[in-house]
């Protein structure tokens, strides 16, 4: 079992089987492991709630619904909603944490900032709105230090950072 917390403490975690249910608690569901390897994503930052299944199985509940994944399915459930919707993932992107990476796939700059923000610890501001709407596929080695990434950025497109104390500027 994997889980990630809010405040950006992660914890990786082996859950063995002693006849009690292991259940993670989150704001918008409740996550019952039914013996599995899967990864729990609950920021206050987020605009959902996800929960991703690698193998195995897990139930997902809120106040109305309850879902079970299948292995390579992820369940989102929304800020103040109680529907659980879910899709097929590559779920690769969602546990490359674990082997010090970060993926991205078609993901837009607002998400991909979020994402680096919690690992690098810095604030960020965009100054060009439009900047937002771009998107990104990567995989990057999170030891690279921030700067390294951003000029990786910054190639792909017409987007520029510049640093100002601890908040990075995206115009």
């Amino acid at each position: 079992c994997l889980l990630s917390r809010g405040l950006g403490d992660v914890y990786k975690r082996q859950v063995q089987h002693n006849g009690k249910p292991f259940i993670v608690n989150t704001p918008e569901t409740d996550i019952r492991v039914l013996g599995t390897s899967f990864n729990v994503s609950a920021y206050d930052n987020e605009p959902y709630t996800s929960t991703t299944l690698v193998e195995g199985s897990v139930r997902l509940s809120t106040a109305v619904m309850e879902k079970t994944l299948v292995p390579k399915e992820q369940g989102n459930v929304f800020k103040n909603k109680t529907e659980i919707q879910t899709k097929v993932v590559n779920t690769d992107l969602f546990t490359s944490w674990m082997r010090g990476k970060v993926e991205f796939e078609e993901e837009n700059l607002e998400a991909v900032m979020r994402r680096l923000a919690r690992i690098y610890d810095f604030e960020y501001q965009f100054e060009n709105e439009a900047a937002k709407d771009y998107h990104f596929t990567a995989r990057i080695d999170n030891t690279q230090p921030i700067s390294s990434i951003l000029k990786m950025l910054e190639m792909t497109t017409s987007v520029e950072f510049k640093l100002k104390e601890n908040t990075i500027i995206i115009n």
